[in-house]
């Protein structure tokens, strides 16, 4: 059962694993071809339409809700409306908040022995892991831009999750902000230049094992999970790599693209898409890889995937097994 307000539904969803009995609180965002609105000023940009803050004076937990039970919170929404759900669920035997890279709900609050806070809770809700697509190429190639628009086309069909394994200081959020001048600043203040610190080689080779396990989760929930890697075919990103099943190379540096065809060696190949500023699309050969060239990629525009490219894709993703219809595109709520 679920209870539904003018842009949110909250619906109740047992769980049972092994001995832990607990209830999934979907959150899903309704009428998904009006979430994205024309605003003046946008450029061109479609941007998200804003839950209201007055929402959460009506906001109710559904008929279906158990408070003798833990409650796990599963789905994209606004940190402020996550806050409400906290308290509105503090009688629960526990409250945690679904966190996909760790691959399962982080406990923030606890009335029983097990789970305590801080523990993290699993959600296991795939047969198999789903497609993981590498993306790489050269720096100011457009892959960030790239990446956010397949995301976005692949997410009208079957869950989807963008994790980025570099530390750009990027996120959809940067994309679908509508001041840029303040978005490309955060982004700038987010970066975290791992390399340059002096046990800089320690670190990277942490912060790409972590990023390997974090992409391994997210698999086991979401049907196709792209992952970002960054301008650099370095070999300490192996262990990402080798935690992904196919790759996309978008290059405007044409003598990277072996680089990363290396690095790639492993996994199935999409397509290597040569990056350009021209408008449009043409394919330069279709074996033994489809090649593209294709653009632009630019952030101050709303980009869209060539329809050979995402057909492409598509088709590959019809290999996997079929896409999961309870969950959908579940994210972080930070």
């Amino acid at each position: 059962m679920s209870q539904i307000f003018s842009q949110i539904e909250l619906r109740i969803v047992p769980i049972k694993d092994g001995d832990l009995r607990y209830q999934l609180l979907t959150i899903t965002i309704l009428r998904p071809g009006d979430l994205f609105v024309e605003r003046e000023g946008s450029r061109g940009k479609s941007l998200l339409a804003r839950i209201q803050p007055e929402e959460l004076e009506q906001l109710r937990l559904p008929e279906a809700w158990d408070e003798s039970r833990g409650v796990m919170l599963f789905g994209n929404a606004p940190t402020w409306l996550y806050g409400r759900l906290v308290a509105l669920c503090r009688g629960a035997a526990w409250v945690g908040c679904y966190n996909v890279r760790q691959g399962g709900a982080i406990v923030v609050a606890s009335r029983v022995p097990f789970p305590d806070v801080g523990a993290v809770v699993p959600l296991r809700s795939r047969p198999q892991p789903g497609m993981a697509i590498a993306i790489g190429g050269a720096p100011n190639s457009g892959k960030s831009v790239f990446a956010h628009a397949l995301r976005s086309a692949l997410s009208q069909q079957m869950s989807s999750y963008l994790h980025r394994a570099n530390w750009d200081g990027e996120g959809n959020w940067s994309y679908e902000t509508e001041d840029q001048t303040v978005a490309r600043q955060l982004v700038e203040r987010g970066k975290f230049k791992i390399h340059l610190r002096p046990n800089g080689e320690a670190l990277l080779q942490s912060y790409f094992e972590y990023h390997a396990e974090a992409t391994r989760h997210i698999r086991a929930v979401v049907d196709v999970t792209l992952v970002d890697l960054g301008g650099r075919p370095d070999a300490v990103k192996l262990p990402v790599v080798s935690a992904c099943s196919h790759f996309v190379i978008i290059s405007r540096d044409a003598e990277q693209v072996p680089l990363w065809l290396e690095l790639f060696r492993g996994l199935q190949p999409l397509v290597v898409i040569h990056s350009q500023l021209a408008e449009g699309c043409r394919v330069v050969r279709s074996q033994p890889i489809l090649e593209v060239e294709a653009g632009p990629w630019l952030r101050e525009r709303e980009a869209t995937v060539p329809m050979m490219v995402l057909e492409r894709i598509l088709k590959a993703c019809e290999g996997s097994d079929k896409p999961s219809t309870t969950m959908r595109s579940p994210k972080d709520h930070l």
